[in-house]
């Protein structure tokens, strides 16, 4: 009776270990999905539920342009579209650098606040003749269909009472793409080889964010993007192709376009 017993607890023993290897391997796949998917975020847009307490319309850029150099940087900010536009000197040469972004509509409700707070209609400017080549700041906002737009370069000066609430706003929009541009941490180098015309209606777009309306398409274009799996369209009317990458993987995308098709490789 003892001998049998014993076989039995040797039965239960070898069966109680096979359920825990079995156990430890579900564990251990399950603690590799969630790591997986902490390490690669989502870059899907997501719909914002927040209240937005600003013009439907409202668009701003801010500008600096650096005079006879070819320094050159404008944000641009909207609901539908958001990007910095850096024009700079890499690997001794200039290069574009796109960094596209989204905002919420807290942010931008932030936004119209400090353009509200400091009256932008009331910015004056003046105008000084034989100013060449000065750099500067501009700034060009759009809410309520009236466009404002100040500038503090080249001829164009502030006059006192106006200089320290056009600063406000400006340093408020740099502020926050300083603030997007810190989660941009992969590179990609991007290049566009097109048709002498294109179709009138053409778009770039990342994570559904168009990019920039003035990169240069005729030179490779440094892009600046979060980690994580991204979505790329091209869309030229008749013609459109979407592509899946992760810049992790992914450091060059050429895309072609020849009147007939789009090439993405």
């Amino acid at each position: 009776m003892n001998k049998l017993n014993l076989a039995q607890l040797l039965t239960i023993t070898k069966i109680m270990k096979k359920i825990i290897t079995n156990l430890l391997t579900l564990i251990l796949a399950i603690s590799l999905l969630a790591l997986t998917a902490c390490s690669e975020p989502d870059n899907t847009p997501k719909p914002d539920t927040t209240e937005a307490n600003y013009p439907a319309d409202l668009k701003m850029s801010s500008s600096e342009n650096g005079g006879m150099s070819q320094d050159g940087k404008t944000v641009f900010i909207s609901k539908d579209q958001s990007y910095i536009d850096e024009s700079k000197m890499v690997n001794d040469d200039y290069r574009t650098v796109i960094t596209p972004f989204t905002v919420t509509n807290e942010e931008l409700s932030k936004l119209y606040k400090t353009i509200e707070e400091n009256n932008i209609e009331d910015i004056k400017t003046y105008h000084q003749e034989r100013v060449y080549d000065r750099g500067g700041t501009g700034l060009n906002i759009t809410f309520n269909t009236i466009n404002y737009y100040k500038s503090n370069s080249g001829g164009e000066f502030l006059e006192e009472s106006s200089i320290k609430p056009f600063y406000n706003i400006v340093q408020a929009i740099q502020n926050l793409a300083d603030q997007k541009a810190k989660e941009k941490t992969e590179t990609i180098v991007m290049t566009f080889t097109k048709p002498k015309e294109l179709p009138l209606r053409s778009a770039i777009l990342i994570d559904g964010m168009k990019l920039s309306d003035y990169w240069d398409y005729e030179f490779p274009n440094l892009i600046m993007l979060s980690p994580g799996d991204h979505l790329l369209k091209v869309d030229l009317e008749k013609f459109q192709k979407e592509f899946t990458f992760n810049p992790k993987n992914t450091k060059k995308i050429d895309i072609t376009f020849d009147g007939k098709e789009i090439i993405i490789q």
